[in-house]
């Protein structure tokens, strides 16, 4: 894995974030998906901030990565979620 402590907290409460969303998900592999669905979780972001001055619809972008979470494999059991490489 990698060490957490190398990171802002900001980051560290997104990559849990993302963890989580892993988990209730059930996906054994946190993906750059679970890491944008952690920022779009969090209206008050820079991530989202920035997003909308660009005019990007955040709804639709939500949509859309839930849609493609849910078609993510599944897992069942006791198994830690890791990081992708992507």
């Amino acid at each position: 894995m990698f060490n957490m402590n190398k990171f802002t907290n900001k980051a560290q409460e997104v990559i849990a974030g993302a963890a989580g969303i892993a988990a209730r998900n059930k996906h054994q592999m946190i993906t750059s998906l679970h890491i944008m669905a952690a920022f779009l979780g969090d209206k008050r972001s820079i991530f989202c901030d920035v997003l909308g001055q660009l005019g990007v619809d955040l709804p639709d972008i939500n949509n859309k990565v839930n849609e493609r979470l849910m078609g993510l494999p599944k897992v069942e059991g006791g198994a830690n979620a890791y990081a992708s490489s992507d």
